[in-house]
């Protein structure tokens, strides 16, 4: 019984996200839940809106088989748009048209098609600071804004591509990009060194789907190394390996999320393999937020050649 979309029956059942009712006939997703009462394994379903689902958990719903036939046409546009899109790195370069504005860090490359003379404008630490708006057209011919405070040789009609730039709404309520600390600037591609890496997905162990290897900021002190046993404190670095949990009475299986020290995971058995797949599920936000863990952590795996390097790659 894995999850699924389906038409809901009638208007009883609660979104889990949002927990606003579902209407009768309105497309819902189902997370399957397994648990056990009495010694029984009982099977069944936490239900979400469809835009609810997407938020929480985007990759366990684009993975869904049963009731594809059952979304409409938009629907099914926005989960293949999302298909095409999920192994590419966030750390690939995009049209700066294409940014929304909730992208915090991204890599966008263009044309300049104009530069502003300089005046005062607002920095990322919401300083004033003297910089110049250029214009940047991408090869489509699609136009944005970038602000930038480098005293650099900008041209009219050079290529500009920007690293690690932060992405904000501009007064137009138009995603620009905004030169930051740890932004690079570059007018030949051929000297742009950026890690893309597709999304890694490892059949070291037996494991659910659905449920991936990652990093993760602990939001409680709930969770327990399986490592040392010892609790992860609240807003500690921790480490999330997907695995089969069994419960000891009924033996029956069910998805589980196991939790590490970054340190402790060195000593699992498939440390190599689920730690490069968390490396490549991180996001150049989430590095820019953890960067002091994720170097000490860098420091302790020397050993792993393939995980090392990219990590060293994305945090640099």
């Amino acid at each position: 019984m894995p999850d699924k979309f389906e038409l809901a029956k009638s208007n009883r059942s609660t979104c889990k996200k949002c927990k606003e009712k579902i209407m009768k006939d309105v497309v819902r997703f189902g997370e399957e839940s397994v648990f056990v009462r009495d010694g029984n394994e009982i099977r069944s379903f936490r239900w979400y809106h469809f835009d609810c689902a997407l938020d929480k958990f985007k990759e366990r719903v684009l993975e869904v088989e049963e009731g594809n036939e059952l979304l409409n046409e938009e629907q099914r546009k926005e989960l293949a748009d999302m298909r095409n899109k999920l192994g590419a790195s966030e750390f690939d370069f995009k049209s700066i048209a294409d940014l929304s504005g909730d992208e915090g860090i991204a890599n966008i490359k263009g044309s300049i098609l104009r530069v502003m003379n300089p005046r005062d404008l607002t920095n990322t630490k919401g300083e004033v600071q003297t910089g110049r708006i250029v214009y940047v057209e991408d090869a489509h011919g699609n136009r944005g804004k970038a602000v930038v405070f480098s005293d650099l040789d900008l041209k009219k009609g050079s290529p500009i591509l920007m690293v690690n730039c932060h992405v904000r709404l501009g007064g137009d309520d138009k995603a620009e990009v905004v030169e930051g600390p740890k932004t690079k600037i570059y007018f030949d591609e051929s000297k742009v060194n950026v890690t893309v890496t597709t999304k890694y997905i490892s059949q070291a162990w037996e494991r659910p789907k659905n449920i991936f290897c990652v990093f993760e900021i602990a939001p409680t002190s709930r969770a327990s190394c399986v490592i040392c046993e010892e609790r992860i404190t609240k807003g500690d670095l921790k480490l999330i390996k997907a695995v089969w949990g069994e419960n000891e009475k009924t033996k029956a299986k069910y998805p589980r999320k196991n939790s590490y020290h970054p340190i402790c995971a060195l000593e699992d058995d498939d440390a190599a393999e689920f730690i490069y797949e968390a490396v490549t599920r991180l996001s150049p936000d989430f590095i820019s937020e953890n960067l002091d863990e994720l170097n000490i952590f860098k420091s302790k795996i020397k050993n792993l050649t393939r995980e090392y390097e990219l990590l060293s790659n994305l945090i640099e």
